[in-house]
Formats: C-alpha cells, sequence, structure tokens
C-alpha cells in the first residue's frame, strides 16, 4: 500500500511539472522533452541488444559441455552401428575396424574414409549378389538399441543444446533413414521383400553426414 502511494505521489509530481514546463515555455519544453524521449529510447534498444547477447552468452556456456557429452555419445552409438557391419556383412578388409575402436568415445574424421571404403565393398557384394537377405534383418535387429538411443534420446537433446544446424539436418536425415529400414524390415517379415538390403548404404552416407559435423 505504500509503495502505491509513493507511486501516485511520483506521477502526479511528474505531471504537475510537465505541465508546469509547457506553460512557461512550450517550445522549448518540447524540444527537451523530445530529445530525453530519444535518449530513453535508444538507452533500452541498447539495454535490450545487451541483455540478449549476455543471455545467449549463459546459454551457449551452460550447454557447452552437455553439448560435447551428447557429441561423444553419439559417436560411440554411430561406432557401434559400424562394427556391426563387419560383424553381419562379408567384408573383405578387417583392419578398418582398429580405427573404428580407436574412436569409440570421440568424433573422429578418419572414419569418414573407413566408411567411403565401406560403401564400395558393399555395393560390390551388392552387385556380385553376395550378401543374404537375412543379414541384413540380423544387422538391423543387433543395432537397435544403439539406433533407438540417437532417435529417442540424443536427436531432441541436440536440438535443444545446439546451433549447428548441419548436425540436426544429418541426425534428422538418419532419423528417416531408420524409418525406411524399419518399414523395410516388416515388410521382409510379411511378403519377403528383399529391399531392406539396398537401404545398408544410404544408412552408411547418413552417418558420414554426421561425421561431418560432430
Amino acid at each position: 500500500m505504500k509503495n502505491i502511494i509513493l507511486i501516485s505521489i511520483s506521477l502526479i509530481l511528474a505531471l504537475i511539472f510537465i505541465v508546469s514546463g509547457f506553460l512557461f515555455s512550450s517550445k522549448d519544453y518540447a524540444i527537451n522533452i523530445l530529445a530525453e524521449l530519444a535518449g530513453l529510447f535508444i538507452s533500452i534498444i541498447v539495454a535490450i541488444l545487451l541483455v540478449d547477447r549476455l543471455t545467449e552468452n549463459q546459454r551457449r556456456k551452460r550447454w557447452a559441455r552437455v553439448r560435447e557429452l551428447t557429441h561423444r555419445t553419439i559417436a560411440h552409438h554411430l561406432n557401434n552401428i559400424i562394427l556391426e557391419l563387419f560383424n553381419h556383412f562379408p567384408l573383405p578388409d578387417y583392419r578398418a575396424i582398429t580405427t573404428i575402436v580407436k574412436s569409440c568415445d570421440q568424433p573422429n574424421p578418419k572414419i569418414i574414409d573407413v566408411l567411403n571404403t565401406t560403401i564400395r565393398w558393399i555395393k560390390d557384394l551388392l552387385e556380385r549378389n553376395k550378401i543374404p537377405t537375412s543379414s541384413a534383418a540380423d544387422y538391423y535387429n543387433a543395432i537397435k538399441w544403439d539406433v533407438n538411443q540417437i532417435r529417442f534420446d540424443l536427436i531432441p537433446r541436440v536440438m535443444q543444446s545446439s546451433d549447428n544446424q548441419n548436425l540436426i539436418d544429418a541426425l534428422v536425415e538418419f532419423d528417416d533413414t531408420m524409418q525406411d529400414i524399419q518399414t523395410a524390415v516388416v515388410m521382409q517379415k510379411q511378403f519377403k521383400d528383399t529391399n531392406i538390403l539396398y537401404h545398408i548404404i544410404p544408412l552408411i552416407e547418413t552417418i558420414q553426414n554426421i561425421y561431418k559435423y560432430l
């Protein structure tokens, strides 16, 4: 109640001073009022910009550790998905596994080269019809847990904590590709459709895109 009375008195006094100023010298007083208003508006704009910048910097600092841990976790799950390729498909050279294992918890650009080679191997196997359909279904079942961790936990976390739109787009593309594979697995069970094999290469390509931006 006391604060309301003080505010009311202050407003009344301010109104009296403004009216008195116009009565004594309206032109000069109006110029002074306009100048003060201009300065006030400029101060408000500067304050808003500073507050926005400070808020954004605080947000980035707060989420920096979260982003780092999230990227490492994504890399860990992606590495598991890549390693399962060597367990389920007759790839000709297992030395690439060393690079993948060494990068288990850290994003490593060298894995992009491993994936380029893996894509060539799988294309060759598909052309020669050397991959059984059952291998693709078994592969999907083996990576399902890692995939779900990325899709349902880590992608929402990246969207919340990161301003890297390229990474977000790559993860959304990964999610779309996995939905296609999931649909193909269901179709295979019901209609013996073998198209699931041809979703493996798009999956590897989306993983490559993610690694580019981790």
